[in-house]
């Protein structure tokens, strides 16, 4: 007797390619084989199931460690580290707290770059028997070299970095999968805390189109339906990206260039490239332009912006405040997106003595951990719906998928923030 004699006609074969970000599932059958071939055929198919599962020959490896600065042992925020052979990355938290997630342990290194530090490489079985302290040494550099060398005026630099905007970003499609949180705040209450894993299809910075998104994995907090309630109105994912005035051409329009007062503070260095650091000041709003001084790309963008609106009762005044951020790397000689923030707050204050009377505070980030200059499209019918917020429009789901994926380590602040709200359970 042998086990083939008692194999039905046909037999279904169902598994889950789970390594692929779009789920793939394989249906095979067998139908009166000998016995050859069915030996043959299953070895086959088991061969093919641990190469769609790796069969754990592949470990997922996880770096974790906290960033300094080598002279003042102070932490340095918001590092780019990057797995070189497989371009993963994250993004240091504001602590310098960071937490990659390589799809080996012996491939190839890390390295990690900073605005005005040098970059360090490290190979990745040195970082897994490091005690993962990371120290960054920063770049001497003398501040008269911007005047020396400085042919073109503020003014002419930013002018010369918008002209370039089409030039310096990608110009054909491409999709950023990262990580996405958000969450407000009323008085000392938090709520509507919202992380997700999201992949962004976009057409490039020629066409200006508007990014398409797909949600593949969401966890909320409780409840707290009642906090903020303007928000519930807004897809905030949506509007952190469409919000980008470098991808937007909403940078400066000409009569604000030339109302801008703009400066050259220093020049800095991140890759071993040099870039000017411009603040500038228009009206309430002030900020800050990293832009390379060879091909005028701008690396990063900082707006905050402050003002005061009256209620038409003369009860109170809103002192408003908003900030955004947001942050570029190469890839393939191309900018793709790395980080984004965005952050509203609102100060209820009496009019007769300014006393603050009612605060709520919103905040929103982005962090992308892999960009596929090939991408696809997202199919429309995945698609997250941009009129309607992520709170009411998804509930929790592949929850699991968050905690195995390279999302920005939470802050102890945030870390607080997901206790109180019950995200952390």
């Amino acid at each position: 007797m042998h086990i083939w004699q008692y194999l039905p006609e046909q037999i279904i074969l169902f598994y889950r390619m789970s390594n692929f970000e779009d789920d793939v599932y394989c249906l095979m059958s067998i139908k009166k084989m000998k016995q050859n071939k069915i030996i043959t055929f299953l070895l086959g198919f088991v061969l093919l199931f641990c190469l769609s599962n790796n069969c754990d020959a592949q470990e997922t490896v996880s770096i974790k460690g906290i960033i300094e600065d080598s002279l003042s042992k102070k932490p340095i925020p918001y590092v780019n580290i990057i797995h070189k052979a497989s371009s993963t990355g994250v993004s240091a938290n504001e602590e310098g707290v960071f937490e990659l997630l390589i799809p080996s342990p012996d491939a190839d290194s890390v390295s990690f770059s900073a605005i005005g530090y040098h970059t360090l490489i490290i190979a990745v079985l040195d970082l897994q028997n490091s005690t993962g302290l990371v120290k960054l040494s920063p770049v001497a550099y003398s501040f008269p070299e911007v005047v020396i060398n400085g042919s073109l005026t503020p003014l002419g630099i930013v002018k010369k970095a918008i002209a370039e905007i089409p030039n310096n970003y990608g110009d054909q499609p491409f999709r950023i999968t990262g990580y996405y949180r958000e969450y407000t705040q009323e008085e000392e209450r938090y709520g509507r805390y919202v992380e997700a894993l999201v992949s962004v299809y976009d057409k490039g910075s020629k066409k200006a189109v508007p990014e398409k998104f797909k949600i593949t994995a969401l966890k909320k907090s409780d409840g707290h339906i009642d906090v903020f309630p303007e928000v519930k109105r807004e897809n905030h994912l949506d509007d952190l990206f469409s919000r980008n005035p470098i991808k937007y051409k909403g940078l400066f329009n000409k009569n604000e260039l030339e109302k801008t007062t703009f400066k050259i503070d220093s020049l800095t260095y991140i890759d071993n490239e040099e870039y000017y650091v411009i603040s500038f000041t228009l009206s309430e709003k002030t900020g800050v332009l990293l832009i390379n001084s060879k091909d005028y790309s701008i690396l990063e963008l900082k707006i905050n912006s402050d003002f005061f609106i009256r209620m038409p009762d003369d009860s109170h005044q809103h002192f408003l405040n908003y900030s955004y951020t947001i942050r570029y790397r190469k890839y393939q000689n191309r900018l793709f997106v790395s980080y984004i923030s965005y952050s509203d707050s609102s100060d209820a204050l009496e009019a007769k003595d300014l006393t603050a009377k009612h605060n709520t505070n919103f905040f929103a980030e982005f962090m992308a951990s892999q960009v596929d200059p090939a991408g696809q499209p997202i199919d429309p019918k995945e698609e997250m719906n941009k009129n309607r917020d992520l709170f009411i429009q998804y509930d929790s789901f592949n929850t699991t998928l968050l905690t195995n994926s390279n999302i920005l380590v939470p802050t102890e602040a945030q870390k607080a923030i997901e206790k109180q709200t019950g995200l952390s359970k």
